[in-house]
């Protein structure tokens, strides 16, 4: 259980310093002529988020980059960032498992799941309430 907490923080950890770095990429694009159409695209995220994007960075100047540059940089960053996203529901859905296997074959109550995973014990009940467990622990 501890390692699914340690790597759940690490990836979420992670996904905060991707989402900053492509946010200031997005804003530092906008600030050198890119649209919002095009910045929506290459992203996938809507226009809405990325005009919102550019207007938290106000105080950013044009650089010399090329739009290729930008785009290809901020390309990188959107699949980085997707993939961290899949490993984190990835390690999520595995934590899930096994809490409705231990929680199925009452090997720890609630409160102790709680203690192991820092989770509240209503969360966990909620969490594991028709989830399925098989496979997850050894019989």
């Amino acid at each position: 259980m501890s390692y699914y907490r340690q790597s759940i923080r690490f990836k979420s950890s992670s996904l905060r310093d991707a989402s900053a770095h492509l946010n200031q990429q997005i804003a530092q694009a906008l600030s050198d002529g890119l649209t919002i159409k095009v910045l929506a695209e290459a992203t996938r995220i809507s226009r809405f988020e990325v005009r919102r994007i550019g207007l938290s960075f106000p105080d950013l100047h044009p650089n010399a980059s090329s739009r290729q540059e930008h785009l290809e940089i901020i390309c990188a960053l959107s699949t980085e960032l997707a993939a961290l996203e899949r490993s984190k529901a990835a390690v999520e859905a595995k934590q899930l498992k096994l809490l409705a296997a231990a929680r199925r074959k009452r090997l720890l109550d609630d409160y102790e799941l709680a203690a192991l995973t820092g989770l509240n014990p209503e969360n966990i009940r909620k969490m594991t309430w028709g989830v399925e467990a098989r496979s997850a622990l050894p019989a």
